[in-house]
């Protein structure tokens, strides 16, 4: 089995080692492994010590924030140098884009009425990777915990007002948990209290990539895949080398672009 859709620590969503990642893909018979953490390669280097241990084929990686047509892209990095300095340092940039971003959302919640306080994400931030970046749902969590009853109203209206909407986007992803939902409805690209974070330039992120020699990929985690794929000429144009579809399955745009090597047979 193949998963090169792994995450770590470093990314916040979960508080295990890439070692413990690595461990529990083998665990479940997945022979290739990659960590894509985000805007931080710092789990590749412990990865790839684990799989040579584990006889794991590992290829380092990295998910990295970038900006395409107004809106966030995250291009995926493979064969990546895991000790590159330039991802070191765009990792410290993506903290301080996001803490921007981040006291912009809490400006926009508490112009809302609402009592969140920069403690209050602190508080719940303190032992991420990324402390001061300050997601829609982390909001959510607080909200729901301080002012629950405003915030089971707003629910409630906007379920009424938008039914169909909200019943067609659990059947095609699963219920949506309470927490998501308030998420969705203050912080996503329609709620009042949206903020896009200025992440470099597609091109900057794909050439970055390539001159450490890696594959630049499209991430299927982009919300708006199917406007990407009309977007297909630039994506091009910028060098972009596969677009992922799903977790498990890429497709090659740019085959003259770059010399692939060990991923090939995977991606292939």
């Amino acid at each position: 089995m193949i998963d090169l859709h792994m995450r770590s620590k470093y990314s916040d969503e979960t508080d295990k080692t890439p070692t413990e990642i690595v461990m529990e893909g083998m665990k479940r018979g997945i022979t290739v492994q990659s960590l894509i953490d985000d805007n931080c390669g710092a789990g590749n280097r412990e990865a790839v010590g684990a799989a040579q241990k584990l006889g794991v084929f590992y290829i380092p990686g990295i998910a990295l924030s970038s900006t395409f047509e107004g809106r966030t892209v995250k291009v995926l990095g493979y064969e990546i140098p895991y000790d590159y300095e330039d991802f070191d340092r765009l990792d410290q940039e993506a903290d301080n884009v996001e803490y921007a971003a981040s006291l912009e959302r809490l400006c926009r919640t508490q112009e809302l009425g609402f009592t969140v306080t920069e403690k209050d994400m602190w508080e719940l931030a303190a032992n991420r990777h990324h402390p001061g970046n300050w997601t829609g749902r982390m909001f959510a969590q607080v909200l729901l915990r301080k002012e629950k009853h405003i915030c089971d109203s707003l629910l409630r209206g906007y379920e009424e007002e938008s039914g169909d909407t909200w019943n067609a986007c659990e059947k095609s992803e699963g219920t949506l948990d309470t927490c998501e939902k308030l998420s969705r409805i203050l912080y996503s690209r329609e709620g009042l209290c949206y903020v896009r974070p200025a992440y470099p330039d597609l091109r900057e992120i794909i050439n970055l990539i390539h001159k450490s020699g890696g594959v630049a990929v499209i991430s299927c985690e982009n919300e708006e895949i199917v406007r990407l794929k009309k977007s297909m000429g630039n994506l091009i144009r910028y060098g972009i080398d596969y677009m992922e579809t799903s977790k498990h399955h890429y497709v090659q745009v740019n085959s003259g672009s770059h010399a692939l090597t060990q991923i090939q047979s995977i991606f292939g």
